[in-house]
């Protein structure tokens, strides 16, 4: 969780609004229901943080779904020390971080999010566009 809370403060610092479950958790809601909402209903992007812990986390398999899920939300990977990313998430957008550089690697991905948002937009566009040529 030190990984994510450290994101979290970066990306606050740069302006954007972040919601990070063990911050903002609300007691007694049920708690899958508002992770869910909280990413599909209010989140604009989800930073999936892969370390060697997460591979086998059912919590983070769940939350990367609910993503997924969501056309809206733009999803970027970030990769700790070269952490094995899980199988749906491999064709994303996604930036290798090593610990020893972390704090400057993760301001690196806020300053750029708005730029990496608008690129998965622009190729989401162009990939429904070419199907769609494709299909006629």
């Amino acid at each position: 969780m030190i990984i994510a809370e450290k994101l979290a403060a970066i990306l606050k610092q740069a302006g954007h609004k972040v919601w990070l479950y063990e911050s903002n958790k609300t007691w007694g809601s049920p708690t899958w229901r508002e992770i869910s909402v909280c990413i599909t209903d209010r989140s604009d992007a989800f930073i999936y943080v892969c370390t060697a812990c997460s591979l086998g986390s059912r919590g983070q398999e769940l939350e990367a779904g609910y993503a997924l899920d969501e056309p809206r939300v733009k999803p970027l990977v970030l990769i700790i020390n070269g952490a094995m990313v899980p199988p749906e998430l491999r064709g994303l957008n996604r930036e290798n971080v090593r610990m020893t550089e972390l704090k400057e690697r993760l301001e690196g991905v806020v300053r750029n999010l708005p730029v990496t948002v608008k690129r998965i937009q622009r190729l989401e566009r162009a990939v429904k566009a070419k199907a769609t040529r494709a299909i006629s």
